[in-house]
């Protein structure tokens, strides 16, 4: 069976959109079309969607109440005919964070599914699961930075208690333990023997070896990243985030603009062609994370107009879904990664194409952004899509 037939297509549900992209972005590699839905609730063509191999979808569900999260899945899937999917995934946040067991509850039950593979491990990034707890580079998840987090912090329960209630249901969730990769491919191989009555559940660990499994031939091509501007927009709040941002400052002193509540005062052209927008906090003046973010996409779309970037970089879920709705973009096809775990989009910005990558708030060491940076000076092409054989 081709991968381009309808009932092979594969669904990613995720509950924010960096995990949305970033769940998708390893398929591209296998030679897989791959679109992402940006924003359910705004209109959308489905058209613009058919010619996808791979559908992945944002309910940006992860900040609302349980049973709020569980309308926007519903809500969702019901705009799509769910006949036409082979493979149904259930994207998860590998530090649990979110309505992890209300969303899984809720893919089930639309699509009648029996069972769940539930394996968040992403072990590529030091996040593995034993004894159902989650490890973040060998600490327990409740004792790292993510349990604490202001926003959205990751549940500090075992995943077996999450799921608890289960074992009195006739529905079967099975935990996975997994360190390694060889473990979520154990994972996938058990999956696909089970996938009419299955649903997999997993971070972006899981999908990559997915796409692994289904890989379908096709020849590889190159984007052309030939940057004279570069624009990193950094709304979220991690430490990780801000530990980029320094490193770049260190380069690019005059680049920094920091965005009180999501607003700066006087915004230039840098004269290295290198912008950095940060979102600060005003400590005399708290505005809800919505506020701040519709404002940060704001103040980027007027440095969009004064800088005209090449590439954008993202960074946190809720920056990207604010700015991309501000530029009224509802669908993305996404291309391939700069490295795994930044997906690279292909965007049309006045008539102009340009590269947007997007970054959890958590994702990446110190030095990421300046190794971007060094990357589109090195070299000309970026690793695509594979175009599909015809």
């Amino acid at each position: 069976m081709s991968c381009g037939d309808q009932a092979y297509k594969i669904l990613i549900i995720a509950d924010d959109l960096t995990g949305a992209l970033d769940a998708a972005s390893p398929f591209c590699e296998y030679g897989f079309r791959v679109k992402a839905l940006v924003d359910s609730v705004k209109p959308f063509q489905m058209r613009d969607l058919n010619d996808a191999d791979v559908i992945s979808i944002s309910t940006n569900s992860r900040q609302c109440s349980p049973d709020k999260a569980a309308e926007l899945v519903d809500e969702c899937l019901a705009k799509f005919d769910l006949n036409s999917f082979r493979f149904i995934v259930k994207k998860i946040d590998s530090t649990l964070r979110g309505n992890i067991f209300t969303e899984v509850r809720t893919v089930m039950d639309t699509f009648a599914i029996k069972k769940a593979f539930v394996a968040p491990a992403f072990p590529d990034q030091s996040r593995v699961i034993r004894d159902g707890q989650v490890f973040v580079d060998g600490i327990p998840l409740g004792k790292t930075e993510y349990a604490n987090d202001a926003i959205s912090p990751a549940s500090k329960s075992n995943l077996n208690a999450i799921f608890q209630v289960e074992q009195d249901r006739q529905s079967s969730i099975r935990i996975f333990d997994a360190e390694t990769n060889d473990d979520l491919d154990n994972v996938v191989s058990e999956y696909l023997h089970n996938v009419n009555k299955c649903l997999l559940v997993g971070s972006s660990g899981i999908t990559r070896r997915l796409a692994r499994a289904l890989s379908k031939s096709g020849d590889m091509v190159s984007l052309d990243i030939t940057c004279q501007s570069v624009l990193y927009v950094v709304g979220s709040r991690s430490q990780r985030s801000l530990d980029q941002v320094h490193a770049v400052k260190e380069d690019y002193p005059e680049s920094i603009y920091l965005a009180n509540n999501g607003l700066v005062d006087t915004l230039e052209k840098p004269r290295k062609n290198v912008s950095v927008i940060v979102a600060t906090q005003d400590p005399k003046l708290i505005e809800p994370p919505s506020v701040v973010a519709a404002r940060l996409a704001r103040t980027v779309v007027k440095q969009i107009s004064k800088v005209d970037p090449d590439l954008i970089v993202l960074t946190g879920g809720d920056t990207a879904l604010a700015c991309l709705r501000e530029l009224n973009i509802s669908i993305l096809e996404i291309c391939g990664e700069f490295v795994p775990g930044l997906p690279i989009l292909r965007v049309n910005l006045k008539g102009k194409e340009s590269l947007l990558v997007t970054k959890a708030g958590g994702f990446g060491e110190r030095g990421l952004f300046v190794d971007i940076l060094k990357e589109i000076k090195e070299r000309r092409g970026l690793l695509g899509r594979q175009e599909p054989v015809q």
